[in-house]
């Protein structure tokens, strides 16, 4: 009697794994995180270049400004490394069933460090050219608007979202592969002055913080 009862249980699920298996286009497979987020962060990249120069253009002579001043190229490219890995961290937590590894997230407040170093090298370090001059107007807000549209593709390129509450590492995370990109680029569009892009290129990222923390609790990205 037993073990009829325990064969009928189980016909139910052994039924439905045939289903399945016969119809495969019922089964989606994602790409792996690390390709998906390679893909947003090349798609972002582009699109931000694009619609910058699009919009008021880089400075003059900014291909040269980055071999006379090192700290301009330093900082470029530590910010996009910051976003990349920020990215990958977001891409990873997104999968269902990860499990928080604060481990996971030593890289980013590494490069994070490297890139608090170097913007206060640049107080301190005299310029060799003269890429400071001029800044480019409203340069703050296409910091944010591109921002919020890149973390629109972020949840678009994840497409499971964040089906749980975001810890503290994973806002920050959010913040940084959406504003880093932008705030990096902009050091080429505008003036590169320390106090100036500490104040008008890197704080913006803080406020997406708060943004992309209440377009999740408006549940704005969730399928």
């Amino acid at each position: 009697m037993g073990k009829e009862q325990k064969q009928s249980r189980q016909k139910p699920t052994q039924q439905l794994i045939r289903e399945l298996a016969q119809d495969k286009s019922s089964l989606y497979r994602q790409w792996p995180y690390t390709y998906r987020c390679s893909l947003w962060f090349l798609v972002n990249l582009f699109f931000v270049l694009l619609i910058t120069y699009g919009v008021q253009g880089f400075r003059q002579n900014f291909v040269q400004d980055l071999w006379q001043a090192p700290l301009l190229s330093a900082e470029l490219m530590i910010g996009l490394t910051l976003s990349y890995l920020s990215g990958l961290y977001v891409f990873k937590r997104s999968i269902p069933g990860e499990k928080f590894q604060q481990k996971n997230f030593t890289p980013i407040l590494l490069i994070f460090t490297i890139l608090g170093v170097l913007i206060l090298a640049a107080f301190f370090t005299p310029p060799k050219s003269t890429p400071y001059n001029g800044a480019r107007s409203f340069c703050e807000f296409e910091i944010l608007f591109y921002g919020l549209t890149s973390m629109v593709s972020l949840f678009f390129f994840n497409r499971l979202g964040f089906t749980q509450q975001l810890n503290k590492w994973e806002r920050i995370s959010i913040a940084f592969s959406v504003g880093m990109v932008p705030a990096s680029v902009m050091q080429l569009a505008c003036m590169f002055d320390p106090t100036h892009s500490l104040l008008f290129h890197y704080s913006p990222v803080i406020l997406l913080v708060l943004l992309g923390n209440f377009l999740i609790s408006i549940k704005f990205f969730k399928n």
